[in-house]
């Protein structure tokens, strides 16, 4: 075993431990309006504290964490915790409560077959509006199976929730564009945001 996959083999092995020993945390990265300059919202970022590396970069154990399938768990715990949080910012700010938090989605997550279940239970456990939520997955995670697709209309259609999506489109040259557009297109009855980033966005 090389000294990258050797390294790689021991972020998997600990990052199982990272959420039970306390290791995960959440920070919020204010969503601001660019023409009064409010804070109208916030994107909840998920960092990894090692008790021997420190902070690991988010682009160093994300990865990991969607090769061993532990950014399910960890994906389902900052959904709560977002949730949570603006249950709290609604009890204590009212009508003055940030609108909107957002929440990145892995293509694991919306491959579970359970996702929205999941997600409407959380919502329901926590108190936090479902208006308020911004599930952000991008295209990517919306062509990689039919059950993305399905998961999504799931979250809307049977309670008729005003929770929002919103599609990131990542630029790349090498994409299939008609393939994403006739994917995209089955999203038809969901009303979605699109996010623009560069293929190299962090």
């Amino acid at each position: 075993m090389d000294a990258a996959a050797d390294e790689t083999a021991r972020l998997s092995a600990d990052l199982r431990h990272a959420l039970p020993d306390g290791q995960i945390f959440a920070l919020y990265q204010p969503i601001v309006d660019l023409l009064t300059g409010a804070t109208i919202g916030g994107e909840v970022l998920m960092r990894w504290r090692h008790p021997d590396r420190g902070l690991v970069p988010p682009d160093l154990f994300i990865p990991v964490a969607e090769r061993n399938g532990s950014i399910i768990e960890l994906g389902y715990w900052v959904l709560r915790h977002a949730c949570r949080q603006a249950a709290a910012w609604q009890t204590t700010h009212g009508a003055l409560a940030p609108s909107k938090i957002s929440v990145n989605v892995s293509a694991r997550q919306l491959a579970e077959p359970d996702f929205a279940d999941q997600v409407q239970a959380i919502l329901h456990e926590t108190g936090a509006e479902a208006s308020r939520l911004v599930l952000e997955v991008t295209e990517t995670a919306v062509l990689a199976t039919g059950t993305a697709i399905s998961q999504l209309h799931r979250l809307r259609a049977p309670t008729r929730q005003e929770l929002r999506l919103a599609i990131v489109t990542w630029i790349e040259k090498t994409y299939h564009r008609r393939r994403r557009q006739n994917a995209l297109g089955r999203l038809t009855p969901i009303e979605y945001e699109t996010l623009h980033h560069t293929a190299h966005a962090a």
